[in-house]
């Protein structure tokens, strides 16, 4: 095939094992689907990323006469090379990127997509994105959504007829939950102009951990903190993610941790959302309007953000029932959250919020604990301040004892023990002869992944240790009232664990409410989460 070398637009997608679906996500990109611009104006750049059967040519053209195949000879567990690869052989003025095969596209989206880049020089053009079925497939999955429930759930909207049916058989993906009128945290369709791509060099190629890591959020986000370049979402065209057992999207157990420990190593901090105003650009497709509603609501505060958040169930107390909610309000949670992400203790990174450190120094004066077990300890702030609070308060021979699956702490400490251990499995780094050794009262604080799992298997390993009188606490279960996307990964899974295990065990525990409620009601990021054993 003969390509002009003044072409406006290429696409590229990358596909790895994509059988099933990489043919829909084609052809929906094809002239057949796509509208308001000519055959002649793309190409579609297939870069196949070491699948076992990988397509060939004659596939790849039959799916889209315009589009053409790279098979990456050399591929690695990341899409990064394979995009850069495809960066590199595009011969369009202006670039899109596809980092996933398996993400159909509604049929205006390059249209609009080349549109708005004419805007400016320096556009950078997004897209939002939705996950078709019921809810998003890290919870739907669960319930038995798989690739049969979403061939007839396709064949029944009868996307071929109409591809914007496809919005009516979808939800927003988490990165895009907050709707159309909020910055996603990135973007699965990135158009920029060639210049643009060469100047920030691609993908970033240091991001080698499977699926990826978070080289897309990565991207998106050094692109939107550009002063220069201008912002821009379509509105009313997205990407529709297939299930297909991906890495991260269709995968039970969640990576985050460990793509979020590749970009600090890289970046040098914590991963933040980019929260830039876009300029919106498009029209609303009438199949689109469940969706356009929703997002009206969300910014009006008419409902939550999240509705489709797993839910804790209220605790019960004394006085009744009582839920998770906390008088902090959402927009004062996100500047908050910022802070405590660059906080230290002593020169070392600290991540706790203002609210804590108060509360715990009030804990700590009335509480007279002579250890604290601290399960989640990172660079070991934390401990160090907690040894420090003991040390202040007058207790002889104070003992923190730090579990984390991968310390970073670089200090050494004798009133610190630092263990390399997993939350699921506790009793493989803190045996019966540890704990038996460590005096009462403790301290217990959980705050290792905040997913339902983990918190759940630490409250159930310390259930069988605890006496009357010490304490566990459960961080970190405000993650469910905080706006950025990047929360949502943990499906309110402190408040969860909390919740079931005051359920399973209502006349062994009691809730701090003096010290959840000592700012205003659950005015910490510990919502419900100091228990007391009795």
């Amino acid at each position: 095939m003969s390509i002009p070398t003044n072409l406006p637009l290429s696409i590229v997608v990358v596909g790895y094992k994509m059988a099933r679906e990489l043919p829909r996500t084609i052809r929906s990109l094809s002239p057949q689907f796509q509208r308001g611009i000519d055959a002649a104006d793309y190409e579609i750049i297939v870069v196949d990323n070491g699948s076992p059967c990988p397509p060939d040519e004659t596939d790849v053209r039959q799916w889209s006469a315009n589009a053409r195949l790279i098979v990456m000879e050399q591929a690695t567990a990341s899409p990064v090379a394979a995009i850069n690869r495809g960066l590199d052989e595009a011969k369009g003025a202006v670039i899109g990127v596809f980092i996933d095969g398996a993400r159909m596209a509604s049929p205006g989206l390059l249209s609009a997509a080349l549109g708005a880049s004419q805007i400016h020089p320096r556009a950078v053009v997004g897209t939002l994105a939705f996950h078709l079925g019921p809810d998003v497939q890290m919870r739907s999955v669960h319930a038995g959504y798989d690739q049969l429930v979403e061939d007839a759930l396709l064949a029944q909207c009868r996307w071929e007829e109409d591809p914007y049916h496809l919005f009516e058989i979808s939800v927003f993906a988490g990165s895009s939950a907050q709707g159309w009128f909020t910055l996603p945290s990135e973007t699965n369709a990135l158009f920029l102009h060639r210049g643009h791509w060469r100047e920030i060099g691609g993908y970033d190629s240091r991001f080698i951990t499977p699926g990826g890591g978070l080289a897309n959020l990565d991207i998106w986000e050094r692109l939107c903190s550009d002063p220069t370049a201008r912002i821009i979402m379509l509105l009313g065209e997205a990407t529709f993610h297939q299930f297909h057992g991906g890495i991260a999207t269709n995968n039970p157990q969640s990576p985050w941790q460990i793509f979020h420990d590749e970009y600090v190593a890289l970046r040098g901090k914590p991963f933040t959302p980019p929260q830039n105003d876009p300029l919106l650009v498009g029209r609303l497709p009438p199949a689109a309007k469940s969706s356009f509603d929703r997002s009206v609501a969300i910014a009006t505060h008419t409902i939550p953000p999240h509705p489709r958040d797993p839910v804790a169930r209220p605790c019960s107390i004394a006085t009744g029932q009582r839920g998770f909610e906390s008088c902090i309000p959402p927009e004062l949670l996100a500047g908050i959250q910022n802070g405590v992400l660059h906080s230290r203790y002593r020169d070392v990174p600290f991540l706790k919020s203002p609210f804590d450190i108060a509360l715990y120094m009030q804990f700590f004066s009335r509480k007279n604990f002579h250890t604290v077990i601290e399960i989640g300890s990172k660079f070991g702030g934390s401990a160090l301040w907690f040894a420090d609070l003991m040390s202040n308060h007058g207790r002889d021979n104070p003992r923190v004892v730090c579990v984390d699956i991968k310390p970073l702490a670089s200090y050494t400490d004798d009133r610190i023990i630092v263990l390399t251990g997993d939350a699921s499995n506790l009793k493989a780094c803190l045996t019966s002869d540890l704990l038996a050794g460590l005096r009462h009262p403790w301290l217990v604080v959980e705050d290792s992944s905040h997913f339902y799992e983990q918190s759940q298997a630490t409250l159930e390993f310390f259930h069988d240790w605890l006496q009357p009188g010490d304490y566990i606490v459960v961080e970190d279960g405000i993650v469910t009232h905080l706006t950025e996307e990047i929360y949502r990964r943990y499906e309110n899974g402190p408040n969860r664990a909390v919740s079931d295990f005051l359920l399973k065990y209502p006349a062994s525990y009691q809730l701090d409410t003096e010290i959840c409620d000592f700012y205003g009601r659950n005015a910490t990021y510990n919502p419900n989460g100091w228990l007391a054993r009795v």
